[in-house]
């Protein structure tokens, strides 16, 4: 019998206002190695009108964020919205290097 593995769903909390997209980008492609999908923080556009767009962007991160299986924090990231929030929704929340770690034995 054949078991179905489901992708493991995972929030990335990146550092605030992080510049260094090419780190982001090869630890999101690192997780889509390990077969995770991964979800980002949105950011605001350049034109932001205001309280309005940023009050969008956050209810856009928190549905991303309530969908995730785990909320994996980059180096920085540990004090973020995302990652002190995610526990009161049930969401585990976790260093990048612990989930490298443990994600061989993560349930599916």
């Amino acid at each position: 019998m054949e078991t179905f593995q489901r992708t493991l769903k995972i929030y990335l909390a990146t550092p605030p206002h992080c510049a260094n997209l090419a780190a982001v980008a090869a630890v999101c492609a690192a997780l889509a190695v390990l077969g995770c999908e991964v979800a980002l923080p949105a950011a605001a556009p350049e034109e932001a009108a205001g309280v309005e767009d940023e009050l969008l962007i956050t209810a856009c991160d928190l549905d991303a964020l309530l969908m995730a299986d785990y909320v994996v924090t980059m180096p920085g990231a540990e004090r973020q919205w995302e990652a002190t929030m995610a526990p009161a929704y049930g969401v585990p929340v976790m260093s990048l290097a612990k989930f490298a770690d443990l994600a061989p034995t993560l349930t599916r």
